[in-house]
């Protein structure tokens, strides 16, 4: 299942992400997380540029913005489910 997560993610979610969502909202989304000083400052997780509004590694940017959330929530998830299954 983590394999089958990991190969949707790199090969689906990331490159729908990358074509719907504007990298400044990522830029401000790696803020909120820490990963960057503010959308103002260059560098920071994958050398963000404020200037041309992009990043040196889009992929992994979107990676740590978004893809690790979402795969936090599933494993969560799927242990709430499992643990409540158990007690039917």
């Amino acid at each position: 299942m983590l394999v089958a997560g990991s190969v949707l993610a790199w090969w689906a979610i990331i490159p729908l992400l990358a074509t719907l969502v504007p990298f400044e909202q990522v830029a401000h989304q790696l803020v909120t997380l820490g990963y960057l000083k503010d959308i103002t400052t260059a560098g920071g997780r994958d050398n963000w540029d404020p200037v041309t509004k992009t990043f040196a590694n889009p992929a992994s940017a979107l990676y740590f913005a978004y893809i690790r959330q979402i795969g936090a929530g599933a494993v969560a998830a799927g242990g709430l489910l499992r643990y409540s299954k158990q007690f039917r």
